[in-house]
């Protein structure tokens, strides 16, 4: 599934992955991770996200004031408690889909402001702590890599074969007849 195709199945809903404390933020990344990003979930408050795993994010630290640090497309953000951006202890946590001008951004939230469902929502940078891309996977194992090996061994000893072949036809050809 893409960012897209997420953004169009979800907005309007409020999404429950975990089925115990409603429609949180975290919930809509768990839901994201899942299944466009193909990640694991973190089962974490928002706030815990920041620096998650790095075998499977990077992250990048929000750097206030400089106009070219802008949250990339599909990116994960985190905001840490913050009263001009209403989030509280827990934080906050939402996707961007708009990296913006390097004053505002837009991303896909739930929960903010508190109670609503899954939307686009234009950000400043208020208590923006930084945000997580996903890291290209590790390339697939090649499945031919053992045949590969043999037959560089194989052609190893052939070689060496020839070798000694050469060497004994040199040797004859040397011999009193």
């Amino acid at each position: 599934m893409t960012l897209d195709q997420f953004i169009a199945a979800h907005n309007g809903q409020r999404l429950d992955f975990d089925g115990k404390f409603g429609a949180q933020c975290v919930d809509l990344i768990d839901y994201y991770c899942r299944d466009v990003l193909g990640i694991p979930i973190i089962w974490a408050n928002a706030i815990d996200w920041w620096g998650g795993d790095a075998s499977f994010e990077g992250w990048t630290r929000n750097v206030w004031g400089d106009r070219n640090s802008k949250p990339p497309r599909g990116s994960i953000i985190v905001w840490g408690p913050n009263a001009r951006a209403g989030t509280g202890i827990y934080g906050h946590i939402a996707i961007g889909v708009d990296p913006g001008e390097g004053l505002s951004f837009g991303s896909f939230d739930q929960n903010y402001p508190t109670g609503s469902a899954c939307h686009v929502q234009r950000h400043t940078f208020d208590g923006v702590i930084g945000w997580g891309i996903r890291l290209a996977p590790p390339p697939p194992p090649d499945p031919c890599a053992q045949v590969k090996a043999d037959l560089a061994a194989a052609q190893q000893i052939v070689h060496g074969q020839d070798a000694k072949l050469a060497s004994y036809a040199a040797w004859i050809a040397t011999r009193p007849q």
